[in-house]
This record gives C-alpha cells, structure tokens and sequence, in this order.
C-alpha cells in the first residue's frame, strides 16, 4: 500500500518552497552531462508555481504534493528534471515538480484542478494557500494509470510514449499480463534456496549496492517458486538487472523495455523498485498475452525434453572462455526416450516432460542455445557468440518444432 501523509506537513513543505522562490527567482544551476560527463551551467528563472492532485482538491490526506512550474533558461541549456527540482525547490520528502503548465508538462497529464500559487504578477503564495478549500471528502484523483502496481515516480521513462499508457492498452488488447506480490507477502528462507541461488545472492552481496541488497532476497525467495529453471546470471556490467530463468529481473528504478517480450529471449519483465517507506513495495511481473504474436505462433508447438528433480536437464557448455547454457529439445517422445537411455544407472532419475506452447516458450527464453534433431538454434547473443551462428527467429523456431506431415502411402494396382 502507497503510505500517504497528512495535510498540515505538506502545507510547510509547500510554504518553504515558495518563500524560496519569491526571494530568489533565478537560479544557477551546475551539473554534469550524463553522456559525456563534463560540467554544465545554466541560469533558470521560474515565472510561476502552480499546485496540483489532492492536496489542491483540498484533501486532508495526500500521497505527495505535485507541483508545476513554468521553468525557463536565461541562459545555458536546460537540465534534468532532476537537477532543476534539487536547485529550485530543494529537497522535500514526496513532492513531485513538473515543468510546464498543468495542460502541458513534464508529467504528459494535464492537471485542470491546478491552482496558481506564485507568480511575480500575484507573488502573495500564503494569501493563495490559506484560499484553498479543504474539503474532507476529497480523495485522489483516479487516472487511468491507477490500475496499475507502481506510481509513475517509481520507474524511469525516457521514451516519447508513456510507458504506462503502453501498458494498459497492450492489457487491453490481451497483449500483456500483469501479476503484483506485495513483499509483505513473501517469507525469506534462505536456508532453502538452492547452492546457485545462494551463489548468486553472494556475488550480490559483494558487488551490488545496499539497496538492492535489501530487496534482493525477496526476489530470490519468490523467484525459487515460480522459476521453471535454477538458472540465475548476473552481468559484471549491471547492478541492478539480472537474468533469473526467463525473467529480466529490473530493480532499483528501472527502465521498462516492453521490446524484450517480443524476443525469445524472455519470457517475463520483473520490476522490483527499491524498498521506500512510501512504497508500494513489491514485485510487479510483466507476461506475454495470449492475443500476443510470439503465443499466437507457439500454441500449437510442442517438444519432449527430459527433467531432473522437476529442473530441466540443461547442461553448461564451455569453450575456453566462453560458456553457455544448452537444453535439449526432442521432436517425439520416443527420441526422448532412447536419449534418455545414455543417462545409464540414473535413467530412472530422469523423467520425460512434454512442453506446450506458453510452456515451450518459458523454456527456450530461459537458456542460450537449444538442440533439437541434430540442429542447434542460438536463442540470445550469448549463444550466437558461443556457437557463431545466427539468433534464432521465432518464424525459424516454429518451423523448427512443427513436424512435417506425413507422406501418404499409396497401392498402386496393375
């Protein structure tokens, strides 16, 4: 649950803020370029301060306290949003700032329920506050993003398209699916997991940050039951994006590529935002669709593999420096079969799985490289770069797992 705080704290939060802008106006701001690093300057000067979402419905109680300003440079470039919010407002627990106007800003909503506070034509910001109704029946104002897990602050949107207008209208179009699990609702018991996962917490542990240290068992720990794979990678590259099974798990405040499901690749988009007191805190799963195109084309597809202790048997091949997971795919059961008869003693250890479709696909996105009848498929770039061949499409893969028809036999007469 999001936490939400009471009135009176965001009105000295608010009244700070514009005792801040009334006695300065123009701020200089120095940052560093995020893509080449060096440093910047600009100089911003704010013409007015507007205050938006509940707390200017009124309402006793509020979430955060949204404000918009109209922000423009006198000089230099303009910055983050980020870096304006710091230089400008300072830092407050829970206040958003947007830059524009409420019909057009950096949030991409308009806010008609708007209310000016500040401006240098009407610069009296505590007569403005004091004129604001309270009304104790005001609540927070629905949009079409609340049926979703996570606030729009909790992510990181760097697209010309809304992100979670994306994904309420692939939800829509039964493109997509959405799980949520509060972690209040997860029990950690890491004296269960198993070695690879244990492992893999510890390199956590030893190259991740705090934060995601902290959030990082609950994954582990809710991943152990739904993982059809013990399967757990980190890239030496990334802190806070793993690949657990089929899943890209994304922590911290994470960028969501919805692109990923249209590969085989992945099977699951896994946000997991940092633990904040506001919260909500949780994991929020994103899954293909059945109207999706890739589950379109696999329903009908099926293949046998053979399971150890319910596991996949999935073995790690090794070349020099480079490695790769492989799974072994049979076009029939009986194939299935006379493989299985290499495992000697352990054959019976051994069990014979058929896989369908979603099944199938949870599969393929969780290894590198599939073999299937003599023929060997990359599945991601770790694949392609280990068996120097081409990523697999998913039009190939189908053909691949779709038996060709049999001839019919015919008795010629003479």
């Amino acid at each position: 649950m999001e936490r939400r705080r009471s009135r009176a704290s965001f009105t000295k939060s608010l009244k700070r803020i514009c005792q801040r802008i009334d006695s300065q106006r123009v701020f200089e701001v120095e940052w560093n370029d995020w893509y080449f690093h060096n440093p910047q300057k600009a100089r911003l000067q704010v013409n007015a301060l507007w205050v938006a979402g509940s707390y200017a419905r009124g309402a006793l109680q509020c979430g955060d306290l949204d404000l918009v300003a109209d922000i423009v440079t006198e000089e230099g470039g303009l910055p983050g949003k980020s870096t304006i919010s710091r230089n400008v407002i300072g830092r407050f627990p829970d206040v958003r700032l947007y830059i524009g106007t409420p019909d057009e800003n950096s949030s991409r909503v308009t806010f008609p329920e708007a209310l000016l506070i500040w401006s240098p034509k009407t610069p009296d910001w505590q007569a403005a506050i004091d004129s604001i109704p309270i009304d104790p029946n005001a609540t927070r104002f629905n949009r079409p993003h609340d049926i979703l897990p996570l606030r729009k602050e909790q992510i990181a949107d760097y697209g010309e398209k809304d992100t979670f207008e994306q994904i309420i209208s692939l939800l829509d179009q039964g493109l997509l699916t959405t799980e949520w699990v509060p972690l209040s609702d997860i029990t950690v018991h890491a004296e269960e997991w198993s070695y690879a996962a244990t492992e893999f917490f510890d390199c956590i542990e030893r190259w991740c940050g705090k934060k995601t240290q902290e959030l990082m068992p609950y994954v582990i720990e809710w991943c152990m039951d739904k993982n059809s794979s013990d399967l757990w990678h980190r890239d030496h590259s990334e802190k806070t994006r793993f690949k657990i099974g089929g899943a890209e798990v994304c922590v911290g405040r994470p960028y969501i590529d919805l692109r990923l499901l249209e590969s085989l690749a992945c099977s699951a988009i896994v946000i997991v935002p940092h633990i904040s007191q506001r919260g909500p805190n949780g994991i929020w799963k994103l899954s293909r669709g059945v109207t999706h195109p890739l589950e379109q084309q696999f329903s009908a597809c099926k293949a046998y593999y053979l399971a150890y202790g319910n596991q996949p048997s999935i073995v790690e091949e090794t070349d020099d420096w480079k490695r790769a997971s492989c799974l072994e795919l049979f076009s029939s059961r009986e194939l299935a079969e006379e493989w299985q008869k290499n495992f000697d003693d352990d054959e019976d250890d051994y069990e014979i799985l058929e896989a369908v479709g979603s099944e199938l696909l949870s599969l393929l996105s969780c290894v590198d490289l599939v073999e299937m009848d003599s023929s060997r498929y990359a599945v991601t770039r770790g694949g392609q770069f280990f068996d120097e061949t081409e990523i697999v499409t998913p039009e190939d893969m189908v053909s691949a797992l779709t038996p060709l028809p049999k001839k019919l036999k015919y008795e010629v007469s003479i």
